[in-house]
């Protein structure tokens, strides 16, 4: 079927048409072509690519969702390879570029709509929802497992059949194995003129996933999708549930499992593990009291390092007296006359925030973000009359002297999970709602900004200026601002009414942070790979033009 005219379509249009060539199995050396082209190439050339012309990755996931959901093994048409995966692009641009073409028309059904009316638009939020960052590192999501569920093993040995530290082993085997078929001199001796060539590095046997080893034999059996009629079927539209991010093994055939995306394994590994346990009505209170004081431990821990044990709190209440609690401080660290207060929500963002419910976002934003600015407010106060009020930690050892001292509390919002488009929403739900200012971001990127300003006159210095300039600045998520701040300073500028940061920013975070937390400079120094030495990463570069070019 040739291509359509792809002018003037509106989105139902755009999502009918990519339902229809989804539905051809051999759909899936598209999206085989399409992750080796924006997922799969060097540092260097992920860092200054045009993001314009490649697919994010939530833009890729719906395709190889919608794929999951319509594919149908007996239709496999012979169709012009290039002219499709030309028309997959177009028809991707298109449905972006509908959020701009059909907004206003749907807000101007709305009478006497205001600027901010505007803003808070679900259609306008929906789309910078699907069209955010990712959020954290595949490996930080790996990583971050043990932590996470530290107080839940015993369940998970019982129900799943796997220890905590198992789930990062087995990820790093399935990079692993990407990442060895892709830099093959088989894989790149392939000319991929045959379709099957483009499945060879994302395509793996049940030997392959699980080594001989029952721990990840149970952990693969929790991730697996199969191509059947009931596969996906609650994903219509984008924001949709996509049952592809949360099992992203897909068995395509006998002893044949398809891994297009290895980063949502990552992410499912470090998600799904609640959902399973809430689902356990006899284990579900002890998995929310768990999920809570794991957040307050790996916050605690981060700064720990970095103000030591003496200057380092979690669990502060304080009271007016010993029986009546006026506020508490999840955990705060202290350096010179400053205090960084951290107010650590758990809340994620639903799927029916996701789907553009205006209501339903602005619920989730209140219990994610506004509800921990507003204890931070109280606890701002109850600061600026410590020498009233009782401090303690455990009940029973008041840090009283701790407090006194404080001229300056710099009160940050932390969530557990990935939230999209936080520092975004954070903008229009909070800036323009209250005049006090915090700053709002993910556990993922405190780690990534605790590395880099690893001591507290530059955490202090960053946290004060992002959170007094946080209205001045702007940018899709934080790495972004960090970059930013290496590079420039967070400084206001008086010419500029508002600063516009850009994306490469955080890629820079990314050329560095990523060789870090993946293993690789250890693999490098292992190996004494010299500055004019080939790149083991399998870009045909010398070492100094590619990883080593940091």
């Amino acid at each position: 079927m040739a291509a359509i005219i792809l002018s003037e379509m509106k989105q139902k249009e755009i999502i009918v048409r990519l339902n229809e060539i989804t539905s051809d199995y051999n759909f899936i050396y598209i999206i085989a072509a399409s992750i080796l082209k924006d997922f799969c190439n060097t540092i260097d050339y992920l860092e200054h690519r045009n993001s314009r012309e490649h697919f994010n990755y939530n833009e890729a996931s719906f395709l190889v969702g919608l794929w999951v959901k319509n594919s149908m093994p007996s239709i496999r048409n012979q169709f012009d390879f290039n002219e499709r995966f030309k028309e997959v692009y177009d028809l991707m641009e298109k449905l972006h570029f509908t959020f701009i073409s059909e907004g206003p028309k749907i807000l101007e059904k709305q009478k006497d709509v205001s600027t901010s009316d505007f803003m808070t638009n679900g259609f306008l939020f929906k789309e910078s929802f699907f069209y955010s960052s990712t959020g954290a590192y595949d490996f930080q999501y790996a990583k971050m497992f043990s932590k996470k569920y530290k107080y839940d093993e015993e369940w998970l040995l019982a129900n799943r059949g796997f220890s905590l530290s198992e789930p990062f082993e087995y990820f790093t085997n399935v990079k692993n194995l990407v990442n060895t078929k892709l830099n093959s001199s088989v894989f790149k001796g392939k000319k991929k003129n045959d379709a099957n060539d483009l499945l060879f590095p994302f395509t793996f046997t049940y030997e392959e996933l699980t080594l001989g080893k029952k721990s990840f034999a149970n952990i693969t059996s929790c991730f697996i999708i199969e191509l059947n009629k009931t596969a996906n079927s609650q994903l219509i539209n984008i924001g949709d549930f996509n049952e592809f991010q949360v099992k992203p093994i897909i068995k395509i055939g006998e002893n044949k499992y398809f891994i297009p995306m290895p980063f949502y394994l990552a992410e499912a590994i470090y998600e799904s593990p609640f959902y399973w346990m809430i689902g356990d009505e006899k284990y579900v209170s002890s998995c929310l009291k768990h999920r809570g004081d794991v957040g307050e431990e790996i916050v605690y821990n981060l700064f720990l390092k970095i103000f030591g044990a003496s200057n380092t709190f979690k669990g502060v209440k304080i009271k007016e007296n010993k029986t009546k609690t006026i506020a508490e401080i999840d955990v705060c660290a202290k350096h010179g006359n400053a205090l960084i207060a951290v107010q650590i929500k758990s809340k994620k963002l639903t799927s029916i925030s996701k789907q553009g419910d205006i209501d339903k976002i602005k619920d989730d934003f209140k219990k994610a973000v506004e509800d921990a600015y507003l204890q931070g407010v109280e606890c701002e106060k109850a600061v600026s009359n410590a020498k009233n009020l009782i401090f303690t930690t455990d009940e029973t050892k008041e840090i009283q002297e701790v407090f006194t001292s404080i001229e300056d509390t710099l009160t940050i919002c932390i969530v557990l999970d990935t939230y999209p488009s936080l520092a975004h929403s954070s903008h229009i739900l909070l800036y323009d709602k209250y005049e006090g200012s915090t700053i709002c971001f993910t556990v993922f990127d405190l780690e990534v900004i605790c590395r880099y300003l690893n001591t507290p006159e530059k955490l202090i210095d960053y946290f004060s200026k992002r959170i007094n300039n946080c209205r001045h600045y702007y940018s899709e998520n934080e790495l972004c601002f960090l970059g930013f701040y290496l590079d420039h300073d967070l400084k206001k500028h008086d010419k500029y009414n508002r600063v516009m940061i850009d994306d490469s920013y955080g890629s820079k975070i990314d050329r560095i942070y990523y060789p870090e937390i993946s293993g690789y400079n250890e693999q490098l120094k292992k190996r004494k790979v010299g500055r004019n030495d080939i790149c083991p990463c399998g870009s045909n570069l010398k070492y100094k033009h590619c990883h080593g070019k940091s």
